[in-house]
């Protein structure tokens, strides 16, 4: 979350006795080639991260698939590079195009 609220103009803060959650996150396993998946629902969006996968992805894959999932959460479709694309590969930080589609979209 830090990578997305370094941007400043929302803040992706965690669940408290007086604050009801926006996102939730839970953890899968199933046999399938799911990284993870962003899933909007009534009340909380859940993000699911499938540890089936997740077992054999190293520290920066992992990392890559979490921001890419909350880009999801945060309004964004797949892009042909950066963290909103699609797929298994290291990425840790936030890439210029997003951080300007981020700016424009979260005014």
């Amino acid at each position: 979350m830090s990578y997305w609220n370094a941007m400043g103009i929302i803040k992706i803060l965690g669940d408290t006795a007086s604050t009801v959650e926006d996102l939730s996150f839970i953890d899968i396993h199933e046999k399938n080639t799911t990284l993870g998946e962003w899933m909007p629902l009534p009340g909380a969006d859940v993000i699911r991260f499938n540890n089936y996968n997740f077992v054999d992805m190293e520290p920066d894959e992992r990392k890559k698939t979490a921001l890419h999932e909350v880009g999801h959460a945060l309004g964004f479709e797949h892009h042909d590079s950066g963290v909103m694309k699609q797929g298994r590969f290291k990425k840790t930080s936030l890439d210029s195009h997003i951080k300007d589609d981020y700016k424009k979209y979260w005014k």
